[in-house]
């Protein structure tokens, strides 16, 4: 209680309520993800409305105000929360969502289940809900339908009302590790024992065309190149290029001085793929000519755990184990700035389209928004 009329209400999934005990009208103080975000997603040129995953559910925020549109619960299969400007959900559906005057009830029940089931064995419970792990996201170019990967499923969702349309099940032998959209709706996913599959949406359903094991270890970074080579790196420090429209591989990068590069970027504008090792290095590889450009070295008291470049080409930042991002130069790889707030392993950071934001995810559950330095724009590099 804040005050004799006030009460505040926290639940499971992160919510808190504010409630007014005179008139029992209730809303939403806060809401986020129950764990850390796994993957995060922007429209095509669009940072107003951001898609997240998180452990079993899924999340729309609008970017600039920072507050949530909706968050769905894969496991339940259904909404714990969304916001009536945006979604408008029939009136019999909205009566079962985030009934506040049920929650004593279902809490006393659940305390006498509790105690009458002592014998319950934690670890099945605990290895059923790692099976709902939601790992990738990513969202259609014309912002129209949204891919979540859910352990070794993967669904087609509408990107407002969150039906889906379409699903696969068992696609890989574990799990989904990551997956992104070409083509317009065809999906091409990664396993996390190196395989990768090519999906044909036909009918509101996937077909699998092809599949081929590139690596022998979980699938890291996709990346699709002038939209027939598929560049993909894992955990065997392996990275490979493929024709999917021949179905060959083009080329395979593999550094004899036992560098194992596990994540890469695209640079658009100079048609080279940044490859980020554990031996603190920074290779340099051309697309058009298939050949290594040149290796950087930087600080050898961290690993990088994701890699992103802005669209003019210009810069690149990674995100590392040590909770910091860099900022750095391209052309010369110098590192520029760093930003240190996180608390833990930075699994996601990414440029926004305009590449006026920086947005970061780590293990601290936590998300940050970082403000590009306004005197990056005015450096002008030579040649």
């Amino acid at each position: 209680m804040r005050n004799q009329s006030t009460l505040f209400i926290s639940v499971f999934e992160n919510i808190i309520y504010v409630m007014e005990m005179n008139n029992n009208n209730y809303y939403i103080l806060s809401l986020l993800h129950n764990s850390y975000i796994s993957d995060l997603c922007f429209p095509y040129n669009y940072n107003y409305v951001m898609y997240t995953c998180c452990y079993n559910s899924i999340m729309a925020w609008q970017f600039y105000d920072k507050k949530a549109i909706y968050l769905r619960n894969m496991d339940k299969k259904k909404f714990v929360y969304y916001d009536k400007k945006f979604l408008n959900i029939p009136i019999e559906k909205s009566k079962k969502i985030c009934k506040l005057h049920e929650l004593h009830n279902k809490n006393v029940n659940n305390s006498i289940e509790k105690k009458q089931n002592n014998n319950i064995d934690i670890n099945k419970l605990e290895a059923k809900n790692k099976n709902l792990t939601c790992y990738s996201i990513d969202i259609t170019k014309d912002g129209k339908y949204v891919a979540l990967s859910v352990h070794s499923s993967i669904y087609l969702l509408t990107s407002r009302y969150m039906k889906t349309v379409a699903s696969i099940l068992n696609s890989h032998y574990d799990f989904c590790n990551i997956l992104i959209f070409y083509n317009g709706y065809d999906l091409i996913t990664a396993g996390n024992h190196g395989d990768i599959k090519i999906w044909k949406y036909q009918k509101n359903q996937y077909i699998n065309i092809h599949a081929v094991n590139l690596h022998s270890e979980k699938v890291n970074k996709i990346i699709l190149y002038n939209d027939k080579y598929i560049c993909t790196s894992g955990d065997d420090g392996l990275i490979t290029i493929y024709n999917h429209e021949e179905k060959a591989i083009v080329k395979r990068v593999l550094d004899l001085n036992n560098t194992r590069y596990k994540q890469i970027a695209l640079n658009k504008k100079y048609d080279i793929m940044l490859c980020c090792g554990n031996n603190n290095i920074f290779m340099y590889y051309d697309l058009v000519k298939y050949n290594i450009v040149k290796h950087f070295y930087y600080s050898p008291f961290h690993t990088v755990h994701s890699v992103d470049i802005e669209s003019n080409g210009n810069y690149f930042i990674t995100g590392s184990d040590d909770g910091k991002i860099r900022l750095y130069l391209f052309k010369t790889c110098t590192c520029l700035y760093i930003g240190n707030a996180h608390n833990a392993s930075i699994n996601k950071c990414l440029f926004t389209f305009d590449n006026h934001f920086i947005i970061s995810t780590s293990k601290d559950e936590s998300i940050i928004y970082w403000r590009v330095p306004p005197e990056t724009k005015e450096i002008k590099e030579t040649e």
